[in-house]
């Protein structure tokens, strides 16, 4: 009986570049010259990141969701190097305003997340929720599974499944699940309209 309206900050960092310059614009001007485009758009986006997670952080919840989609289906869109040295220092200064009123993060992303689990935990991230099986549900749960983990159901489960599919979706999900405290079954994907109500209404 309790329900938590959670805000999310959907440009934390990387999704600046897709949203304003497009990932074919974006993808070749960082690998190209990828100190010139820190300069000329991570360092200028920075700032407006920063000023909104200080708003998200006095809003009167525990948690403070930020998104990045990071890679796709195949994983990483750079080489790892590149976000050890563009992204994940300054997620870190990011955070701060959030950790000190004592939210939590939550991480956001749809792809392959796989390369990032122990990074993004080594950098404070206090929770993940991952669009699965993009990332695996069990890696996922290998690296956060004293953390929050919020996901396990497969969207195309619940949209090309039948309804008796369905159900032993979620119940195997229930079960690989007994064990982390920190679970909140949820559909990463999203539930989409043309859902079917019968898959609905088993989920």
């Amino acid at each position: 009986e309790t329900g938590l309206y959670y805000y999310m900050l959907y440009t934390t960092l990387f999704m600046w570049a897709v949203e304003y310059l497009g990932w074919e614009v974006f993808l070749i001007a960082a690998a190209m010259d990828p100190d010139g485009f820190d300069e000329k758009f991570l360092q200028v986006v920075f700032p407006r990141s920063l000023e909104m997670i200080e708003t998200l952080a006095q809003v009167d919840s525990p948690f403070v969701f930020c998104h990045d989609d990071l890679a796709d289906a195949k994983g990483p869109m750079f080489h790892p190097g590149w976000y050890e040295k563009y992204i994940f220092p300054r997620y870190e200064q990011l955070w701060q305003p959030a950790k000190q009123r004592g939210k939590q993060i939550i991480f956001v992303a749809d792809g392959n997340m796989s390369e990032f689990l122990l990074p993004l935990r080594q950098i404070g991230v206090d929770g993940v929720m991952l669009e699965n099986p993009a990332t695996d549900f069990d890696r996922i749960l290998d690296v956060f599974a004293d953390k929050i983990v919020i996901g396990g159901i497969e969207t195309g489960v619940l949209m090309h499944g039948t309804a008796g599919q369905v159900r032993t979706h979620v119940l195997e999900v229930r079960e690989r699940t007994r064990g982390v405290p920190g679970f909140v079954m949820s559909t990463p994907g999203g539930i989409h309209g043309n859902l079917p109500l019968e898959n609905l209404v088993a989920y």
